[in-house]
């Protein structure tokens, strides 16, 4: 059947890029973060996938999601389950009942749900994490914090942090991070696994300064195929992503445009010259944002084309003029010819807020692989 738009997740590519990733990461496992619906990249192909390959750690939000993973995976009844981190813990008694039931590995930043779990006789392990320095979620009195888990019968496994700055390695902040990280790691000793890298200290190879430890890295956005530095540094360093996501759209129409004619709403954009468009079948319900009005290009016929005026919600027009009347069935956002870093830089974005914005009447279409 036909699609006027679709996501097509290549899931070669993520396989590949999970093992390149890990493969950089040396001796620590990676754990694969597939929250927010994989980033957008739909968790029931993305979760499946991983774990065909290997992957036995993942990390999402909350309990719920957790939940939908650990039936997706369908390992819970397994002696050894693949382990599933709830990066945002719990925040009650259904959570509780949730993390319990499904086999499920919270993430602790303050002590509230230390007695809530007691109460509802959970037994599993459990990670606390650390504020290090970006003074999010996390304890600033870890050991205090560890002790107080303790008491309550909480088997705490492991200990985390999470980098502010990791994209910018000359950044200060990433020193004291990693600083105060060693410093408790000294205190705490080596009972513990431990894990600070997101993806862009595992590209950044941030963890350098850390005493030799146990435990994994995250990896995140890298995963999905999206640099978090210089994409030519990373590569000649060995590390290779491929983009995973392509969003792919229908041309619907094809116009000439005279000398002052003008596009879309609020006919921001006026022709100075004769022109060729398309009439596009994607807009910002399906994660084209408002933001690419006049600013963002699309792939087509092997060459990048503007798209001109305001995006509309379901629909935008792009200048097919330097295609010479060889325009395409379709168009690509990103994911071939342009690469997902490139598209939200030009429209004053991120990638994350890219592939977690793409609507969910998008179909996400299953390439490659396992597929």
């Amino acid at each position: 059947m036909e699609k006027r738009v679709q996501a097509e997740i290549l899931l070669h590519h993520l396989v590949q890029n999970y093992r390149s990733l890990q493969e950089r990461a040396g001796p620590h496992p990676l754990i694969a973060v597939v929250k927010a619906n994989a980033y957008g990249h739909d968790i029931s192909l993305v979760g499946p996938e991983l774990r065909r390959v290997g992957c036995e750690l993942f990390a999402v939000t909350d309990a719920w999601e957790g939940a939908t993973l650990r039936e997706l995976l369908g390992d819970r009844e397994r002696e050894r389950p693949a382990q599933i981190f709830l990066l945002s813990g719990i925040v009650g008694e259904e959570d509780a009942r949730l993390t319990k039931e499904m086999r499920l590995c919270p993430v602790l930043s303050n002590p509230g749900p230390f007695e809530v779990l007691e109460r509802g006789g959970f037994d599993g392990p459990c990670w606390l994490k650390f504020d290090s320095g970006m003074h999010r979620l996390g304890f600033y009195d870890l050991p205090s914090a560890l002790a107080a888990a303790q008491a309550r019968g909480l088997r705490v496994e492991g200990v985390l942090s999470h980098f502010a700055c990791a994209d910018e390695p000359g950044h200060p902040l990433n020193a004291r991070q990693v600083a105060a990280f060693a410093r408790l790691m000294e205190s705490l000793g080596e009972g513990f696994l431990y894990s600070l890298c997101n993806s862009a200290g595992i590209e950044n190879g941030l963890d350098g300064g850390l005493p030799a430890y146990r435990g994994p890295v995250r990896a995140g956005i890298s995963l999905y195929g999206c640099y978090n530095t210089d994409q030519a540094e990373a590569e000649a360093a060995g590390l290779r992503l491929r983009p995973v996501m392509r969003l792919r759209a229908k041309v619907l129409q094809r116009k000439k445009l005279r000398p002052g004619d003008c596009v879309s709403y609020g006919a921001t954009f006026v022709a100075e010259r004769e022109m060729e468009v398309a009439v596009v079948a994607a807009g910002y319900a399906d994660g084209v944002s408002r933001a690419f009005s006049n600013r963002g290009r699309v792939w087509a016929g092997g060459k990048e084309c503007p798209i001109l005026g305001r995006v509309c919600m379901d629909l935008c027009i792009v200048d097919v003029s330097g295609l010479k009347g060889q325009v395409p069935e379709d168009v690509v956002f990103w994911g071939e010819g342009i690469r997902a870093e490139e598209a939200a830089r030009r429209a004053g974005l991120i990638p994350y807020e890219l592939f977690t914005g793409v609507g969910q009447r998008v179909p996400r279409i299953a390439v490659g692989a396992g597929a």
